[in-house]
């Protein structure tokens, strides 16, 4: 992804961008890209000149994601790993129990696009290579609650989870970021919580459609 000022491209950081219209101008993402870009300030395009169309809606955020949303791996030939831990429609997701970290459930592979990765028994087989992971692992009333991405193979965690407080609704816990496999290894999913909670700890039914717990997509980087 590129943005140019006038046909020329302009200095991107991580908050913004910095055109040159008589004056140097800087512009944060989250406020002005919109106004720039539908005003006719600034074109946004791909590598190889293509415009590439800004969604309607502002994102709010900075440039990783701005660069994440206009120019997806799906579109960029990056390839994908998707699994989910699904449910039939009206089953919570199951016991939280407090205390320790709980393996959580992978039962579903949505896609799967990277040569040797596999899914068996919650773990996610992995070969030698770099990979951007996210994760989202839900719960409910379990007050403060923590994810984490382990290698089960090298007895390390590969990513660790942000922090968050679940008092009485559905909440999720966050895991994301890039990883270096040096060796074929095993991953799974370990959440742990303050308090435990019956049957739908690990997230609460909907009863609309199938139910869709924790869920995650590992994207090859290059």
């Amino acid at each position: 992804m590129r943005i140019l000022n006038e046909g020329e491209p302009v200095e991107v950081s991580d908050t913004g961008i910095t055109i040159s219209t008589g004056l140097t101008e800087k512009v944060e993402w989250s406020e002005d890209l919109h106004a720039l870009v539908y005003g006719g300030r600034v074109e946004i395009v791909d590598e190889s000149g293509k415009p590439i169309k800004l969604p309607e809606k502002k994102i709010e955020g900075h440039a990783h994601y701005y660069e994440e949303i206009l120019n997806p791996p799906e579109q960029s030939g990056s390839k994908i790993f998707h699994a989910q831990d699904r449910r039939e429609k009206g089953k919570h997701g199951g016991t939280f129990t407090a205390g320790a970290r709980r393996v959580r459930e992978l039962n579903t592979v949505v896609l799967n696009e990277i040569s040797g990765c596999s899914l068996l028994d919650d773990r996610i087989t992995l070969f030698p290579g770099r990979y951007c992971v996210d994760i989202l692992a839900p719960c409910y009333s379990v007050r403060s609650a923590k994810a984490w991405l382990r290698n089960v193979t090298t007895s390390e965690d590969a990513l660790i989870g942000m922090s968050h407080y679940v008092s009485s609704s559905n909440g999720y816990s966050r895991v994301s970021g890039i990883i270096t496999v040096k060796e074929k290894s095993e991953f799974e999913i370990l959440h742990r919580a303050e308090r435990t909670k019956r049957d739908y700890g690990f997230g609460r039914a909907t009863d609309f459609d199938i139910e869709i717990y924790t869920d995650i997509k590992i994207r090859e980087v290059a």
